[in-house]
């Protein structure tokens, strides 16, 4: 469908855009337009240098591109004839830039098509609630394809009863069994845990210690390999500890598991074949990403190993087995949106199996196994999984229904931030349909050596919710501070 359009987009003498979430996703997109379209392509992207990226963006500005593929920055791209967008996993949370100057690329995308009066596609095989929420109020049109672009059949889905299973990790027999004779079989595995690192806690099982970071309300994550502990918030590193901090006995112990110890016990458990690990740490190095695509597109037997990197748009043709681990803490989780998450990560990863005229099995451990969301998102299809959602955002006064505003405050000192948010409350009505809520103090208080605290806006209109937040900049206009610094972030992903 992408392709056919930007076709007749380029016949018509205009320039197409392509936003993709992640730059590990421009290789692959820029590779296929290059083989299907003879005219100028380029790429903007973080990953380029600043000469590439000037040149690019020229080529963009004079109209010499025709095509323009690039992350989230790229929505603002100038184009000389502008004749079409394309958001491409437009659920993904990638293009919502939550720090500095804070948007959501998709929904410039859509503005910006309403400005230029060119078509805007929003394609996703697991769209947000809130573009399904404008389908309904007619406000975008729904265009399914219900059938894979190669004709393979959809991936069957399989939970895994984990509630009475012997086994600390997921390395049970079955599982295991599943996973050689799918090797044996010439196929590849992909195995999926949103975690990097070799284990998210280092305890001390005699005074039940757990190694703290210094800046952050966080626990340091274990790296075996570089002998490390690294908080994956703030980036504070120290050395891997022989002894516990607190009663200096040799009794530390990496718990849980991350990316690396689940490569770690595979390469144990299955030495004929590679174990390719493919997280952000993996894949720091210029080429890494490339090479390892390079290398599992060879079609080999391996297994696959790594965070939702994995899950986003790749074309695995020898994929016929994924799983999905750590869905547990996903559906029982306090965050409004956790269970919209896990389904598009749970379909997503799901979809990199059974591409090509192998079938593919997503096998689902949880000790959940008769969650009613669940069931309906593997045994029906994620449409009506979605439909669910959102009829419970309706009754519980959710987004897409009401419209959610953060205001932001953190200070080196503990409870400036809180204060400050209290004055500006106190000092700030509610009106109408409009309502401020806190401040409150998020999980995490301490980040990157700031106290942090907010505020909630919550209005059923958006012209309310702009109204207040107009108001709240007034306010704080009037109560300056030279120790607190503050944000406002309209639509936020994350509450927390």
């Amino acid at each position: 469908m992408y392709l056919q359009l930007i076709e007749k987009t380029l016949r018509n003498g205009l320039q197409a855009l392509i936003l993709v979430p992640e730059i590990s996703l421009t290789p692959q997109t820029l590779g296929r337009f290059e083989r299907r379209f003879a005219v100028p392509i380029v790429t903007l992207h973080s990953g380029l240098t600043e000469h590439q990226r000037s040149t690019n963006w020229v080529a963009c500005y004079n109209g010499s591109a025709a095509i323009i593929i690039g992350t989230r920055s790229s929505v603002f791209a100038p184009m000389l004839r502008p004749g079409l967008i394309i958001v491409d996993e437009e659920h993904d949370i990638s293009y919502k830039q939550q720090d500095g100057f804070r948007y959501s690329a998709r929904d410039i995308a859509v503005i910006r098509g309403r400005w230029e009066n060119i078509p805007v596609v929003l394609g996703s095989a697991t769209p947000s609630l809130e573009s399904l929420h404008n389908v309904r109020l007619g406000k975008y049109q729904l265009s399914s394809l219900p059938e894979r672009a190669t004709g393979a059949e959809r991936e069957q889905y399989q939970l895994i009863d984990t509630r009475y299973s012997n086994s600390r990790t997921f390395l049970d027999k079955p599982m295991t069994d599943a996973i050689g004779k799918a090797l044996q079989s010439g196929n590849q595995v992909l195995i999926m845990i949103n975690r990097r690192g070799y284990a998210p806690v280092l305890y001390c099982n005699e005074c039940q210690w757990i190694a703290p970071c210094e800046h952050c309300d966080a626990r340091l994550t274990v790296h075996q390999k570089q002998a490390v502990l690294r908080c994956h918030h703030c980036g504070f590193q120290t050395d891997l500890p022989k002894t516990c901090a607190n009663c200096r006995q040799h009794s530390l112990t990496p718990v849980g598991e991350g990316t690396q110890r689940i490569e770690e016990s595979l390469n144990n458990l299955f030495t004929g074949y590679p174990v390719l690990r493919v997280d952000s740490d993996s894949t720091k190095s210029k080429h890494a990403m490339q090479n390892l695509f390079e290398q599992i597109n060879l079609g080999k037997p391996a297994i696959l190993v790594g965070t939702q990197l994995l899950a986003k748009g790749h074309h695995f043709a020898h994929v016929t087995m994924v799983v999905v681990l750590e869905l547990d803490s996903g559906l029982m989780s306090s965050d409004y949106r956790s269970l919209e998450k896990i389904g598009q990560l749970i379909i997503q990863a799901g979809g990199r199996s059974g591409r090509e005229s192998k079938k593919g099995k997503v096998f689902l451990p949880t000790a959940f196994p008769e969650h009613r969301e669940l069931n309906l998102l593997t045994q029906k299809d994620y449409l009506e999984f979605a439909n669910t959602l959102l009829i419970q955002r309706q009754q519980y006064g959710l987004p897409p229904f009401y419209f959610h505003g953060i205001v932001r405050a953190e200070s080196r000192s503990k409870n400036k931030a809180l204060q400050y948010l209290d004055s500006l409350r106190k000092a700030t009505a509610n009106a109408g349909s409009t309502e401020i809520l806190g401040p409150v103090l998020p999980a995490m208080e301490k980040r990157v050596g700031y106290y942090r605290a907010q505020l909630l806006i919550v209005s059923i209109g958006r012209a309310e919710l702009h109204r207040a937040m107009l108001q709240i900049i007034e306010t704080a206009k009037r109560i300056k501070t030279s120790t607190v610094r503050w944000s406002l972030d309209v639509d936020p992903y994350d509450l927390y």
